[in-house]
């Protein structure tokens, strides 16, 4: 769903619907979307349902780099270093 569509269904403006979603969560959509993915990611990596290859082919962020990037930001560690890290405390 687009901004505006989330707008209309909340019956808000555009620019409204940003400034509430922020002000509620602290976060944009955009950014709100963003820590979903991660924490999707993450369990999947824990979980082992799915194998690092998969879970960075159908990140939906575009490209390895971008997903990459997002989860460092994220996290602090790339995908691979978390499962490392993940491993050794299990």
């Amino acid at each position: 769903m687009t901004v505006r569509e989330l707008a209309d269904v909340a019956e808000l403006s555009t620019h409204r619907f940003l400034r509430m979603f922020k002000k509620s969560l602290g976060l944009t959509p955009y950014q709100y979307l963003l820590e979903r993915r991660v924490e999707r990611f993450k369990d999947l990596i824990r979980s082992k349902r799915a194998s690092l290859a998969e879970v960075t082919l159908c990140n939906g962020l575009g490209s390895q780099s971008h997903f990459t990037s997002v989860f460092r930001r994220a996290v602090g560690a790339t995908p691979a270093e978390f499962q490392r890290l993940e491993a050794k405390t299990i």
